[in-house]
Parts: C-alpha cells; sequence; structure tokens
C-alpha cells in the first residue's frame, strides 16, 4: 500500500519524535542540565510574565472603574488610559513598599527589642521551673549534672570548626553575593519586559491568536484559547481574592487587638495576614504564632486571644470569605483540602498557594467534558427511542396512501 505524501509527513515527525522522547530518557543528567540552562536563560522573561500577571488584576480594575471616562485635556482617553492606570497601580505598590519598611518594619523591630528584652524573665522563670522539678526529681538533676557540658572544649571546637570552614564560607558568601546580585539583574529585566506585556497585552493576544490559528486546526485553537481564558480567570479571581481577604483579615487582628490593648498587635496582624494566603493550614499557623507571642508577653492573655481568634475566624469564615473570594475558584470543601495537602506534600507553601487555582481548572475541565458526555448520551438515547415510532409510523402511511 502505498501512502500520500501527509501521511508520510506524519509518520516522519512521528518517528522524529519518539527517537527525541528514547533519547532523553537515555541521558536524564544532560537533559536536566539543559533544561537547568533553558530555564536560567528565561528566568527574567518568567519573572517578568509573573509581576505583569499580579500587577494586572489591579490595573484591569482601575481602568474599568476609575478610568473608564479618562479623557485628558479634552482628547481621547483610550490611548493613556493604559498608563494611567499602570502608573496608579505602581504609585499603589510602591506605597505598600514604603509602608512596609517605613513603618511595618520599624514596628515589628521595637516588638522584637521588646520581645528580647522579657526573654530574661521568661528564662528565669524557666531556670526557676527547672529548680522545682530538680527539687521533686532529684535523680533526673543529677542526671542532667552529670552531663553538663564543658565550656572550653566547646569553645575549641566551635574555633576549630570556623578556622577549618573560613575559606568555605568566604566561597560561600562570594556565591550568595552573586546570586544575590543575579536576582536584582533578572528582577529589573523582568519588571521592564512586565511593563511592555501590561501597556500591550491586547496586541500581543493578537498576534498569538494568529499564530494559533495560521499553525492548529480551528478545533484546537479554540480549546486552546479556552484553556488560556480560563486560567486566567480563575488565578485572576483567586489572586485578588486571596489577598484582599488577608489584608482585612490582619487588619481586622491588628485594629481589634489594639482597641483591647493586646501586645504585639501589629506583629499578629502582620503574621495573620501573611498566614492567612496558605489556605486551611494558614489560619493554625497564625494562631499558634499568635499564641506563642501573648505566651511570652501576657501569659494570662493566651487564653483571651485564643477565644478572640476564633470569634473573628467565624466572621471572616462567614462573612468576609464569602464575600470577597466568592465563588471565584468553583471548588468543593472536599477537594479544597485534597488539592492542599497535595500541594503542600510537593511544593510545600508555593504549592499549597497554587494547589486550589490548579485544582479548580482541573475540576471545571472534568466537570464540562462529564457534561458534554452526558449531553452526547442522552440524545443517542432520544435517537434510539424516536427510531421505532418513526419505523412504525411509515407502514400506516404506505397503507393510507
Amino acid at each position: 500500500m502505498e501512502l500520500d505524501k501527509t501521511t508520510r509527513k506524519k509518520l516522519i515527525w512521528w518517528l522524529v519524535g519518539v527517537v527525541a522522547f528514547i533519547w532523553l530518557l537515555c541521558n536524564l543528567s544532560l537533559t536536566a542540565r539543559i533544561l537547568r540552562n533553558i530555564l536560567g536563560l528565561l528566568s527574567p522573561f518568567i519573572t517578568g510574565i509573573t509581576i505583569a500577571f499580579v500587577l494586572n488584576v489591579p490595573m484591569v480594575l482601575l481602568e474599568k472603574k476609575l478610568f473608564a471616562n479618562f479623557t485628558p485635556f479634552g482628547l481621547p482617553g483610550k490611548r493613556f488610559k493604559r498608563p494611567a492606570a499602570l502608573g496608579v497601580t505602581l504609585i499603589a505598590f510602591g506605597g505598600v513598599l514604603a509602608a512596609v519598611l517605613f513603618w511595618v518594619l520599624p514596628g515589628i523591630a521595637r516588638s522584637l527589642s521588646a520581645l528580647a528584652m522579657q526573654l530574661p524573665g521568661l528564662l528565669q522563670t524557666l531556670e526557676e521551673h527547672a529548680g522545682h522539678l530538680g527539687e521533686r526529681y532529684p535523680q533526673l538533676a543529677q542526671w542532667l549534672t552529670d552531663r553538663q557540658w564543658d565550656i572550653q572544649h566547646l569553645e575549641a571546637t566551635v574555633m576549630e570548626f570556623f578556622q577549618e570552614k573560613a575559606g568555605s564560607m568566604l566561597g560561600s558568601t562570594l556565591e550568595m553575593l552573586g546570586a544575590f546580585v543575579h536576582g536584582i539583574t533578572n528582577f529589573s529585566l523582568g519588571l521592564v519586559f512586565a511593563f511592555y506585556l501590561l501597556l500591550q497585552k491586547e496586541k500581543l493576544g493578537r498576534q498569538g491568536k494568529k499564530i494559533l490559528r495560521a499553525f492548529l486546526p480551528t478545533l484546537a485553537t479554540e480549546k486552546i484559547l479556552s484553556f488560556l481564558s480560563l486560567c486566567n480567570k480563575t488565578f485572576s479571581g483567586f489572586l485578588s481574592g486571596q489577598c484582599l481577604e488577608s489584608f482585612l483579615l490582619g487588619s481586622m487582628f491588628f485594629a481589634v487587638m489594639s482597641l483591647l490593648q493586646f501586645p504585639y498587635a501589629l506583629m499578629t496582624g502582620l503574621i495573620m495576614a501573611v498566614a492567612s494566603l496558605i489556605p486551611i493550614f494558614g489560619a493554625i499557623i497564625g494562631c499558634l504564632g499568635g499564641m506563642l507571642l501573648m505566651w511570652i508577653a501576657e501569659p494570662d492573655k493566651t487564653l483571651w486571644f485564643l477565644l478572640l481568634f476564633f470569634v473573628l475566624q467565624q466572621i471572616e469564615g462567614n462573612f468576609i470569605y464569602p464575600h470577597v473570594v466568592g465563588n471565584s475558584v468553583g471548588l468543593p470543601a472536599i477537594w479544597v483540602l485534597t488539592a492542599v495537602t497535595l500541594g503542600g506534600g510537593i511544593g510545600g507553601l508555593f504549592g499549597m498557594f497554587l494547589s486550589i487555582p490548579l485544582a479548580s481548572i482541573c475540576y471545571t475541565l472534568l466537570k464540562q467534558e462529564v457534561r458534554r458526555k452526558e449531553k452526547e448520551k442522552k440524545q443517542i438515547i432520544r435517537k434510539k427511542e424516536e427510531s421505532p415510532q418513526s419505523a412504525s409510523i411509515s407502514p400506516q402511511k404506505e397503507k393510507t396512501s
């Protein structure tokens, strides 16, 4: 059987793909090194895409709400609307960064200094408890006394360690400095690339659609565009809602704790805001951090803080989260828990954060496919039910004719 030209081309491409895949499997170390080099070269662009995606959420909101009818000096505002929205977004992020540097960080430094001043009293209290414990259990005290460290031997060991590791530590310091400079350079290039992406995203989108339609079939192009639209909608909704919810929760803790004169209100509010970015397990982490601060500063208020945490958590879970985040993710609670657990096991905290939107995308695609299959089966059953009726009606028509 002789194959036509199109079939021969497909077979050749399939054969090349299979050979390349087998070669990659046989040279995994070389493949990993090549991928690392490629990712290193593309890191500024990946950083730029990430920055553009984060800045795009508030920029689109400002562009639609604040600058909807923006006409500077009587000129058409369509050309100036995007740069104005981007400029306000950058000013807002700069203001947040300045607030963190000049207000939040000094407050944290004051809290840490106060915490350091209270540590000697805490250590003395622990020592007193240890003394009472030694009086009640003399055998335990004797066992600890027999195993006291030789301070001079410990100092000699530390000095020997630093003398031996001085060269390697210097090399590690230089490597860290080089990595820091490389990171700053990549971030700067990524920021510039993000500006171009945000200012020309519609043009780049049209060009991407033209490329897909030129090289792919129409059905494949529509599926890819639908998938990308779903990803953008899910990640944007989750990111904007989660960040706003974290800000409101942290501000609520800071305001209520300041009003009730709890210690470390700023630090606790910051801990709760950052921890709430982690779905499900973030609330537990924030609660444990706040209880630890309360126990160190004023132990009598630890239980009151726990009660305050449960009250504010109920307000956040029943009123703030449904209205702020809403159904932007559209994932049932059991799959949220499953996604967060698997994401944390695979990618740690970053995996927990990304697991919910990724699981939501998979859930939506699976739901669409199930609905499509059910619709097809219903159509097949309907045709089978209608076919005997048409067969029984046709002889009657022939007899009457």
